[in-house]
């Protein structure tokens, strides 16, 4: 209380607020539908900066996604310690986020921490550190920067696209028809070779979750409901978490995740149908199966004996198969595009 009260009669901040962002506007335009997964990133790299900054006393944490890029505001208390002069004990900024902290720790430490969730879960990294970004910008100054790196980029777009129509110019001046050809055949494998990194990406990012996979298709293939957390305390387990960001609503009280696991039987593909009576997603009780396709549903004891390890789709083990395969098509579109380019 003694110190409130001394800190209150100063102009000094009380706290500070520190914003983490992992990915810009463009790669979450791309990427929009996996905004859920940087709950984990997040939640990590907080409690790295907590490792880091023992002296940052967090007080609150919260993620937005309701703006270009997920990203998370920390607020806490900076406590200095050792002063000679008033109390020894004290909030100072100064004191915590010196110079050096803001260069190899939120700089360095936590841009390589980033980097490693990211990879993990994305497979993607976090631009490079800049120079000139290693002090602490005021509200003024943070605002005046984003405004230039805006006018940058959008300088360096227009040269790009000036550099770009007087080559596109030039070969319409020697060959329109050879020239529309080869656009058609440049756009044509953009288009497959954008399908293939999404194939690619959509694969890899169900690798880190293959555990949790495999806990849900072991309970499906017992027969066995799942209890996903504690509706009690309000809390869901990791499976839980998963299931709920891939819950499909078939209608009021069912759902089913057809994105996770399915089976070949002599009905078809198959997925089980769930009872979540209260959409909470703390309890799913196996109550059928559905066709993939036709949507036709058929009772668990019908089908059940049929639901076994050998009769899995989609498997995780054969997604990662399939990676590799898929980075050879790629590069083969990268060399191909690369080649019409030169003509």
């Amino acid at each position: 209380m003694v110190q409130f009260e001394h800190v209150s009669k100063t102009e000094q901040d009380m706290a500070v607020e520190v914003i983490i962002q992992c990915g810009d506007k463009k790669f979450w335009e791309q990427n929009s539908d996996d905004r859920i997964f940087m709950k984990q990133v997040y939640k990590q790299l907080l409690l790295k900066l907590q490792e880091y900054l023992p002296d940052f006393k967090i007080a609150n944490a919260v993620i937005h996604f309701d703006e270009a890029s997920p990203h998370m505001h920390v607020v806490g208390v900076p406590v200095g310690r050792g002063f000679k002069r008033g109390l020894s004990t004290k909030v100072s900024k100064r004191s915590v986020f010196t110079p050096q902290v803001l260069s190899e720790v939120l700089q360095d430490k936590m841009r390589a921490d980033a980097n490693y969730y990211m990879k993990a879960i994305f497979q993607q990294e976090v631009r490079e550190k800049k120079k000139g970004k290693n002090h602490d910008l005021t509200v003024a100054e943070y605002k005046v920067a984003k405004e230039e790196e805006k006018i940058e980029k959008l300088s360096t777009d227009k040269i790009g696209l000036e550099a770009d129509i007087l080559v596109l110019n030039h070969k319409k001046s020697t060959s329109q028809k050879k020239l529309d050809e080869l656009d058609g055949e440049i756009e044509s494998s953009n288009i497959f070779l954008k399908a293939l990194r999404q194939i690619k990406q959509f694969i890899q990012s169900y690798l880190p979750f293959a555990p949790l996979i495999e806990e849900f298709a072991n309970h499906v293939e017992r027969g066995a409901d799942i209890e996903a957390g504690n509706s009690f305390r309000g809390l869901l387990t990791a499976l839980g978490e998963l299931l709920n960001s891939f819950k499909e609503i078939i209608k009021d009280g069912l759902c089913w995740f057809p994105r996770l696991m399915r089976w070949q039987t002599s009905k078809g593909e198959v997925s089980p149908v769930f009872e979540d009576n209260r959409n909470e997603g703390y309890y799913y009780r196996l109550k059928s199966y559905m066709d993939i396709h036709t949507r036709q549903e058929y009772p668990k004891e019908l089908i059940q004996p049929e639901i076994k390890p050998e009769n899995r789709t989609g498997t995780i083990e054969q997604l990662a198969q399939n990676v590799e395969a898929v980075e050879k098509q790629v590069q083969f579109m990268d060399i191909k595009i690369g080649k019409n380019h030169m003509y």
